[in-house]
C-alpha cells in the first residue's frame, strides 16, 4: 500500500464505487452551483477564499487600505471580518473547523512570519521548530493542526500542533517535507523529499511517515474517510482511496489540473489553467465563473459548498473570493 501502481483507466470503477454523492449528474450539479461574490476587506481590491467548514464559514485573505498589506479574513452569513496580524502588516488564514478555530500565518512586528491560530476572538503564535518562518496549514475539528515550518538548520519540515507543542512529523530521506491537510482521526497529508529536491505524496499516521506512490508531487486534502486528493508536479491530479489511484482527467483544453479540496462524500474541487473545477463519480466539470475570465477553487464542505476565487474582470484581474452554492 505504500507504493501503489498508476491506473489511468483500469480500477476507474473501483473508486467510482466507494463514492456517494447523490443522483444528479455532474454536469447537472455544477451548474446547479452559484458563484457569489463574496467581496474584499474595506478598501481591498482583491481576496481569496482558501477553506469553508460545515457551517458556512469561510477563510481566506483581503488586500486592506491603506497598503500594500494583505490581511485574513473570517466571512460569515455575508459579513467579512478581518482577523488582523500578529503585529506586522500581512497575514493570511489557511483553514477553518467546524468550532470557528481559524488557522494560517502572520507577520510578526520582527518581520518573522509563524503560525497562528485565531480562536475566540484571541490571536494564539504557535511558534516555529526553530528557524524564522511557520505556516499552518490546516485544523481539524478537535483542535489538532498541521503545517511547515523552518528549522534551525534552515530546513523546511512538516509539524503538528496541539495544546501548546509543536512537533515535528518527521521526513521520509531527509530533506524538507510539508503537511497540508489533516482529517479528524488525525491523519495527515502533504509531501516529504525523497532526495533532497524531489518530493512525493506523502501520509503521516501514528507518528509514521509513508508515500503513496514514487511519483513526484503532493497530497493537498484528505477526508474523514482516508481518501486523499492531490497532484504530480508537471502532469495531472488524482485521487488516492484504499491504495489506489485515480487519474481525475482533465478539461479540454487544459495543460495542466492541481485538485486542492476533498470532502466526505469523495468530490473533489481544485483549478486548471483558467478555470475552478469540480470532479466526483469520474467526471471533471467547470464551475461558473463570475464576469472575468479566470477562477480557481480551494475548497470542498461535506454539503457540497465550493470556494476559491474568481477574475471580476475580462482581463482576469481583480480576483475576489468566491463562494459556489445552491
Amino acid at each position: 500500500m505504500t507504493h501503489p501502481r498508476f491506473h489511468r483507466v483500469g480500477l476507474l470503477a473501483v473508486a467510482i464505487a466507494t463514492l456517494a454523492v447523490g443522483t444528479a449528474g455532474p454536469a447537472e450539479a455544477s451548474k446547479r452551483l452559484t458563484p457569489v461574490d463574496l467581496g474584499t476587506l474595506a478598501g481591498g481590491c482583491c481576496s481569496q477564499a482558501t477553506a469553508i467548514n460545515d457551517r458556512g464559514d469561510v477563510v481566506g485573505d483581503s488586500d486592506v487600505r491603506p497598503g500594500p498589506a494583505r490581511h485574513a479574513f473570517l466571512w460569515r452569513r455575508g459579513t467579512m471580518v478581518d482577523l488582523g496580524t500578529l503585529g506586522g502588516r500581512n497575514s493570511s488564514a489557511s483553514d477553518v473547523n467546524n468550532r470557528r478555530e481559524v488557522v494560517g500565518s502572520s507577520e510578526r512586528r520582527d518581520g518573522s512570519t509563524h503560525a497562528v491560530l485565531w480562536r475566540h476572538g484571541r490571536k494564539l503564535d504557535l511558534g516555529t521548530l526553530g528557524g524564522h518562518f511557520s505556516h499552518a496549514t490546516a485544523i481539524n475539528d478537535v483542535g489538532q493542526v498541521v503545517g511547515f515550518s523552518e528549522t534551525a538548520t534552515g530546513a523546511l519540515h512538516a509539524f503538528s500542533w496541539r495544546g501548546g507543542r509543536m512537533t515535528d512529523l518527521g521526513l521520509l530521506k531527509g530533506g524538507f517535507a510539508r503537511a497540508n491537510d489533516i482529517n479528524n482521526h488525525g491523519v495527515a497529508v502533504g509531501d516529504s523529499s525523497v532526495d533532497g529536491m524531489n518530493s512525493v505524496p506523502a501520509r503521516w499516521q501514528r507518528r509514521s511517515v509513508t508515500s503513496l506512490t514514487t511519483r513526484f508531487g503532493q497530497a493537498s486534502a484528505i477526508n474523514d474517510r482516508g481518501q486523499i486528493a492531490g497532484f504530480f508536479f508537471g502532469s495531472g491530479s488524482f485521487l488516492w482511496s484504499r491504495g489506489t489511484i485515480v487519474d481525475l482527467g482533465r478539461l479540454p483544453g487544459a495543460t495542466f489540473v492541481q485538485a486542492t479540496g476533498i470532502n466526505n462524500r469523495g468530490q473533489v474541487v481544485g483549478y486548471t489553467d483558467f478555470d475552478a473545477f469540480l470532479w466526483q463519480r469520474g467526471r471533471m466539470t467547470a464551475l461558473p465563473r463570475l464576469a472575468g475570465s479566470t477562477t480557481g477553487a480551494q475548497d470542498i464542505n461535506n454539503r457540497g459548498q465550493i470556494v476559491g476565487s474568481s477574475a471580476t474582470n475580462p482581463g482576469g484581474l481583480d480576483h475576489h473570493a468566491v463562494l459556489w452554492t445552491r
